[in-house]
C-alpha cells in the first residue's frame, strides 16, 4: 500500500481494483473551517469590500477635482464603476476610454462600439458626462 502525504493510502483492496483510503483526522469532510480571525480585514476591522470600496470612492474623488480631459483610462474606469456600472468597466478598459474620448462617445458608439445595448444605461451614462463636463 502506498501512502501519501495528508494521510490518503492507495492500493489494492481485494479483488475490486484500486482504492483510497483516507486516515480519519485529514479527510476531506473533517478539515477544520477557517476560523473567522482569518476573514480578510483592512484598517479598522473592515471586510475586504468595504475597504476596495473605500479606495474607489477616495480615487474617483481624487479625479473628480481634475478636467475630465485629463483623466486616464485607469480613471475613467473606476468613474464608470462608481456610478453604479461596474459591468461596463472592462468594455471601456479594453477599449481605451480615457478623458478626452468620453466626452465625445456618441449614443451610436455606446450602443455599437461598447455593446452597451439598454437605453437607459446609454441615457444615464450621457446625463453623468453632462454633468462631469459641466455642460
Amino acid at each position: 500500500m502506498l501512502r501519501f502525504p495528508g494521510g490518503a493510502a492507495l492500493g489494492h483492496s481485494g479483488t475490486s481494483g484500486t482504492s483510497i483510503q483516507y486516515s480519519s483526522e485529514l479527510s476531506p469532510r473533517s478539515r477544520p473551517s477557517r476560523p473567522s480571525s482569518a476573514v480578510a480585514r483592512g484598517k479598522r476591522g473592515q471586510n475586504f469590500e468595504d475597504t476596495m470600496k473605500g479606495r474607489l470612492d477616495a480615487a474617483v474623488a481624487e479625479a473628480c477635482k481634475r478636467p475630465i480631459s485629463t483623466w486616464d483610462v485607469r480613471d475613467v474606469c473606476n468613474w464608470v464603476e462608481s456610478i453604479g456600472f461596474l459591468c461596463y468597466r472592462k468594455k471601456f478598459a479594453h477599449n481605451s476610454i480615457d478623458g478626452p474620448l468620453l466626452v465625445e462617445l456618441t449614443e451610436d458608439q455606446m450602443r455599437k462600439g461598447l455593446n452597451i445595448l439598454p437605453l437607459g444605461h446609454r441615457e444615464t451614462l450621457k446625463k453623468k458626462i453632462q454633468v462631469g463636463v459641466g455642460a
